[in-house]
């Protein structure tokens, strides 16, 4: 073959992931979207569990402090008993400042619910967000909510119901990962394909989801219901990220992360 097109083929192969790079990441900063800021109050929001991805945490609770609320629900997977059909919180025997009303009267009525604080401390889902809750939103009571892959649809519907009853002032955090051992392109594929269930609301696309999409189909399903009940649907990416971007390392493999949250 003609030296002068082996050289061309190998410029073309080398110069494509950097030529998608930019197409995700141009006017971004490390996969920040775009889209405009809302100026509404934020009731419910999406946000990874990997403090790899501390910069993208430290710009969202940055923006969540700008409000004002008294109680910050964090709905997050159960990685470690998956096997548990129970929907898992904890009580204020755990040291975490939980809402003990408003668990006192979700254990009255949910009786597939149960409180084990042992599950929680350890569930980095949960744990991660309330050392950002402790610096950005020190004032706010939490209510820890574990959901295993096992849990039951009606309860995540029936839980929905009960928690859209809770104040206005209220913060609803799912604490998901999205694609896992995925390389960069392969992973923000994978994230605009989980963004557009997210915003149309698609449960069945979004319950079909493995890792390679996102780690807890059931964590996004609970948001999305209470936000429904909310009339809360309006959707607004502010990340959609990579770790090969974080690293600044286009070969790494690994996971990626969606910041988004939902107003009125």
């Amino acid at each position: 073959m003609n030296k002068k097109i082996l050289v061309t083929l190998a410029f073309i192969v080398l110069i494509t992931p950097i030529l998608i790079v930019y197409r995700y990441s141009k006017n971004n900063v490390k996969g920040v979207s775009t889209e405009k800021e809302a100026t509404e109050i934020i009731r419910g929001i999406i946000l990874p569990h990997h403090n790899f991805a501390k910069e993208i945490l430290i710009d969202s609770y940055e923006r969540l402090d700008r409000e004002n609320y008294e109680l910050i629900v964090i709905i997050g997977p159960n990685h470690f008993h998956p096997e548990i059909k129970e929907i898992v919180t904890s009580d204020n025997e755990s040291g975490l400042e939980i809402q003990e009303y408003l668990l006192k009267e979700l254990m009255g009525k949910a009786n597939y619910m149960m409180i084990n604080n042992e599950i929680v401390l350890k569930e980095h889902s949960i744990m991660l967000q309330t050392q950002y809750i402790e610096e950005f939103l020190p004032k706010a009571k939490i209510l820890p909510i574990v959901v295993s892959p096992t849990t039951a649809d009606e309860n995540i519907e029936n839980l929905a119901d009960l928690l859209s009853e809770v104040s206005s002032s209220t913060l609803f955090i799912a604490s998901v990962d999205f694609s896992h051992d995925l390389t960069y392109t392969e992973a923000m594929e994978n994230n605009d394909v989980s963004i557009q269930a997210i915003k149309s609301f698609d449960y069945s696309k979004i319950n079909s989801f493995d890792d390679q999409y996102l780690d807890s189909s059931k964590s996004i399903t609970l948001l999305l219901k209470i936000m429904e009940n909310l009339d809360t649907e309006k959707f607004q990416v502010l990340h959609s990220t990579h770790g090969a971007l974080i690293a600044d390392d286009i070969t790494f493999k690994g996971t990626s992360y969606v910041v988004g949250f939902f107003t009125e």
